[in-house]
Parts: C-alpha cells; structure tokens; sequence
C-alpha cells in the first residue's frame, strides 16, 4: 500500500497559560516546533507546520513558507487548524504532533504510523495514543474521509462543540495504549509552571 499521510506540527495555539509562543522556546539550541518538525520528519512522509496569522514572520524564519499552513477562520479551537491543514491538502491523512509535546519518543511515533499502515483496510477513523483512560487527541492520524465529515458538519454548524474529543465520537478509533514507561511522554508543557517541574524533575 502507498502510505498517504502528511505530518502536522500543531503550533498554531495562543499560548495563552505558557505567556509566549511554546513553540519558540528553545530546547539546547532548536525551538519547540523545530523539535516536533524533526521528529515527525523521519518518518517517510512530508511535514508541514500549523501556525496562525501572527506566527507568519517568526515562523518564516524557521522554516521555508511552502511549509507554513496558516489557519482559516473555520471553527475554534485546535479543530481549526486541523481543518484549515485538511481544506489544503484534502487527500491526505494527518500525523499530528502539537509542538509542545516535548518528550514524545520517534519510537512511538512510529507505532502509530505503523498501526496505520498495519489496520488501514479496517474501518478505523483515527489512531491515538491513550493514557490509562485519556485520549491523547493531538498526537495521531485522522483519516482524511473522515475529516471530510467533520468538515462538511462544520460547515453546516452541525457541530455542537468544537473540542477533539467530541469530533472524535464521530468516528471510529485504533487506540495505541501507553504502558507505564511511556506517560511521561506524552505529557503538554502548558505553563512557566510545567517548564520549572521538569526542571526540577531532572
């Protein structure tokens, strides 16, 4: 089977708790988003990164604009984006990774994409991480018919909330469930707060 999948750096969010653009802060000398872009990037598919209007410049220095996808106005929320990525790039599944997933290992990532390609004849709308009993929504792929759905629904304001969650009870989904090694990998850096725990952590 030819794998028809594009990865998606969510960085498009307003980091509103965090105070500064999350994925401009810097591990060593790489920003978040470079991070999350080199990740997704050794899988064997195109990468490509979600920002939104007031991310153009900085972001354009970062990275070539052909890989830049700024945000319509669609719905709120990280559905935005994703949408906004599927308007683009209609036939394509979406690998997304949100920049601020700082821990995430390449060896899991590739478990999803492999469990994609592996149950790709099975009617499976999405694959996600879980965590115990958590869903890990931005870190996965999403059919690209079924984000057709999602996105028919909303243009016809048949949606009711804009969260992932709700999207996902839409669909049908391959849930990769993390063993006790691999929670903190999956953890999001949200505020300045996250960022000193982690430090104090190591």
């Amino acid at each position: 089977m030819e794998e028809n999948v594009l990865g998606v750096v969510m960085a498009g969010g307003l980091s509103s708790r965090m105070g500064q653009d999350k994925g401009l802060l810097k591990d060593t000398c790489h920003t978040w988003v470079e991070n999350a872009f080199a990740k997704l990037n050794q899988l064997p598919m195109e990468v490509i990164v979600s920002i939104n209007e007031k991310q153009k410049l900085p972001y354009s220095a970062l990275f070539h604009p052909e890989l830049l996808i700024v945000d319509k106005n669609i719905v709120e929320g990280p559905l935005n984006g994703i949408l906004t990525v599927h308007s683009h790039i209609p036939s394509k599944d979406l690998f997304l990774l949100a920049c601020d997933v700082r821990d995430i290992s390449t060896d899991l990532l590739s478990k999803i994409y492999n469990a994609h390609i592996s149950n790709f004849a099975e009617d499976y709308d999405y694959y996600i991480l879980k965590n115990d009993t958590q869903e890990e929504p931005l870190i996965g792929i999403y059919k690209s018919d079924f984000l057709k759905r999602i996105m028919f629904m909303a243009e016809k304001k048949l949606l009711l909330k804009n969260s992932l969650k709700y999207i996902m009870s839409f669909g049908r989904g391959f849930y990769l469930n993390l063993d006790e090694s691999q929670k903190s990998y999956v953890k999001n850096y949200n505020t300045p707060g996250d960022l000193m725990e982690s430090l104090a952590i190591q």
